[in-house]
């Protein structure tokens, strides 16, 4: 590869490695992939994953977060009954559940 041209080898894809984040270092990129978003993890549930989440890239975890931010809205897509709870607030639940109307997301009414 010395033996080639400067300008030659300029025109080849220049490509460094990069090591898998450690534990200490997944961790510290799952709190900064969730940012400011309100989450139920305490300390101790973010070390446990980041512990399980060995062998994953930075990369990886953004994936892993931004897909796990998504859930929620996942499943208000994707419910069919809604109850209205004691605030005046409308949540998803089992068309068994009492108080279960058929609705879907766009027909709940707006407080």
């Amino acid at each position: 590869f010395q033996e080639l041209d400067p300008a030659v080898r300029r025109r080849f894809e220049r490509r460094g490695y990069v090591p898998l984040p450690d534990e200490e270092a997944r961790l510290t990129l799952l709190k900064l992939h969730l940012g400011s978003t309100p989450h139920s993890l305490s300390e101790q549930q973010l070390r446990a994953l980041s512990r399980r989440t060995a062998g994953l890239s930075g990369a990886d975890l953004s994936v892993l977060v931004r897909d796990a931010l998504m859930a929620p809205l996942r499943e208000l897509q994707s419910a069919t009954h809604f109850r209205q709870l004691t605030d005046g607030c409308w949540a998803p639940c089992k068309p068994s559940e009492r108080g279960a109307k058929k609705l879907s997301l766009l027909e709940v009414p707006a407080q």
